[in-house]
């Protein structure tokens, strides 16, 4: 989301807090809508924004004793997480004002899937060098739930040997099973 309508240009940064717990609890800043969607802004989040092909976090949030969706996960300019809910706010959260206290659960079952496609690009991208030469370089990924896509440059297509030789090393790697640490 590039801009919204009514962006306040004195709300901080998102604190993010993905990287340690799946859960927290957290105030409410400001509700920020924009055509039909509506978003969440908060003052610190589990809640990972898409970036770099990665697809955003979804999951709940408990807001004034009502249950909203967040369907998507994405930053503003300035560095606020936008979580956009699957409901207009208006007629779902009747208690959403600034100052509320909200209870954040990421769907952890969404992102370890995407968690695994964003591991199986890093080895995708081993095993290609390793087999094609160190001029192979990324040139784009999406990674979903459900799919990821692996875009990269090389002068030519795979022959069936190439691809199955990228096969073999990233199915060694994934049996390997080696600890993978942030």
């Amino acid at each position: 989301v590039a801009a919204t309508e009514g962006e306040s240009v004195n709300v901080p940064p998102t604190r993010f807090l993905g990287y340690t717990a799946p859960v927290a609890k957290a105030t409410l800043l400001e509700v920020v809508r924009a055509g039909e969607d509506a978003f969440l802004v908060i003052d610190q989040t589990p809640f990972y924004a898409e970036m770099g092909g990665q697809a955003g976090d979804a999951g709940n949030v408990l807001l004034g004793g009502h249950l909203v969706h967040v369907v998507d996960t994405v930053k503003d300019r300035s560095g606020r997480h936008l979580h956009r809910t699957d409901a207009p706010l208006q007629a779902a959260l009747p208690a959403a004002v600034a100052g509320a206290v909200a209870e954040l659960a990421v769907d952890v079952v969404r992102r370890r899937a995407i968690s695994r496609h964003h591991s199986a690009a890093h080895l995708i991208h081993w095993a290609l060098r390793k087999v094609l030469g160190t001029h192979v370089r990324q040139a784009g990924t999406s990674k979903t739930p459900d799919r990821l896509r692996f875009d990269f440059s090389h002068f030519e297509a795979l022959t069936p040997e190439q691809l199955r030789e990228v096969e073999r090393l990233v199915n060694d790697k994934v049996i390997d099973n080696a600890r993978v640490e942030t």
